[in-house]
């Protein structure tokens, strides 16, 4: 029985589709001196593609799983902007006179080395994102159509080698049982995605893809890492049984949000949520959030070529204070840096980046852009109980 990491929680029965992206070949040809701006060309409209179609993935992920979790697509957008990237793949071009596509392909090649002292999940997971966003590029740039999961016939169970987010959030969410791939870890890109949109998924099961077969059954368990395939009716007749507990257990919890939040022995509890825009305030008060524990302000700076103004910060933290009012919302000023970045901002390489320079430390720098805030935040204070965490 393979053993995997509980990434989503919940327990499906069902047939397997082994999610196989085909290879397409790269040539490798040296150019003349007069095809290098050409080249330049395709490459740069290949880079202006991948922007609009992941611009569009982005929109579509706030639609489907907020905007809190749609921070990954802004990610992959400020990728785009990534000097290795791009800077790199234009040098090979100029200076070793090679096509679009192979120049591509070789300074993506570089990016292991960059990231092989790497320990923590977070940064091999940035790999994963480069890798995502230089093969969208890559098959720009040969005219091929970007892999799509959005026209599913029945309903399945992903196995998968690795899945990209780009993949994940353009499924058809009714079709898809599951998800079941060989890597990853808990704070994988997929696991977070598939949490959001509640299927179950199990991840790290090392040679799922090989253990499966198309259309085979199986039996998948997001809430303790375990995949059965080929199961017996036995296991079925038990495992619908835990199904059916879950289930109850969920609705419980549906049940349970209108009770008052206190201990055992009658004490209150204040129960807040956290935050990454005034489109999550509304489901937050109607699940039971007693105000905002916590507005991550830095989410109105990414996916943007310019500031956030007074005017639009106040907007949105106008909305958050009038509708969770009389409750309280905790607004935490602009907190870079670690595993958020932005172009406005171009951060130095530091050994911790969640130690370095960052939050507080990179607002007492950039002074004139701290105040807009925080003269926002004092302004839309007067439209309900604003807090302030720095």
């Amino acid at each position: 029985m393979p053993k995997g990491i509980a990434a989503s929680p919940g327990i499906t029965i069902g047939k397997v589709y082994i999610l196989e992206k085909e290879n397409f070949c790269i040539l490798e040809y040296k150019i003349k001196k007069e095809e290098v701006e050409r080249e330049i060309e395709r490459f740069k409209e290949a880079v202006k593609e991948a922007k609009e179609q992941l611009q569009e993935i982005e929109k579509k992920a706030r639609e489907k799983i907020g905007i809190k979790e749609s921070y990954i697509f802004r990610a992959h957008l400020s990728i785009l902007e990534d000097p290795l990237l791009i800077k790199g793949t234009l040098n090979r071009i100029r200076r070793q006179k090679l096509n679009a596509e192979a120049s591509l392909r070789n300074t993506l090649r570089d990016f292991p080395t960059r990231f092989a002292s790497a320990q923590t999940g977070l940064i091999k997971e940035r790999f994963r994102d480069v890798e995502d966003i230089g093969e969208r590029i890559l098959a720009n740039l040969v005219n091929r159509p970007t892999f799509t999961l959005s026209h599913l016939e029945e309903n399945i169970i992903i196995v998968a080698h690795d899945l990209a987010p780009s993949d994940t959030i353009s499924m058809q969410k009714e079709k898809i049982l599951g998800f079941a791939t060989d890597i990853g870890g808990r704070t994988s890109h997929t696991a977070i995605i598939a949490r959001s949109l509640e299927i179950p998924a199990v991840v790290g099961l090392r040679d799922i893809t090989k253990r499966t077969k198309p259309g085979s059954t199986v039996i998948l368990d997001g809430n303790t890492g375990r995949v059965i395939i080929n199961p017996t009716a036995k296991q079925i007749e038990r495992y619908q049984e835990e199904q059916k507990k879950f289930f109850s257990y969920k609705k419980r919890l549906e049940t349970a949000k209108d009770l008052p939040a206190q201990t055992m022995d009658g004490r209150e509890v204040e129960l807040a949520v956290n935050i990454a825009g005034p489109e999550e305030i509304d489901i937050a008060l109607e699940n039971g959030a007693e105000g905002v524990g916590l507005y991550r302000t830095e989410y109105l700076y990414m996916n943007r070529t310019t500031l956030p103004t007074e005017e639009e910060q106040l907007k949105a933290y106008k909305v958050v204070a009038q509708k969770a009012n009389p409750y309280t919302v905790i607004i935490r000023t602009l907190d870079l840096g670690g595993d958020k970045f932005i172009s406005h901002f171009p951060v130095p390489q530091e050994i911790n980046p969640f130690m370095g320079w960052r939050a507080i430390r990179l607002c007492l720098e950039k002074v004139d852009i701290f105040k807009v805030q925080l003269r926002a935040i004092l302004r839309a204070s007067h439209f309900g109980k604003v807090k302030v965490m720095y």
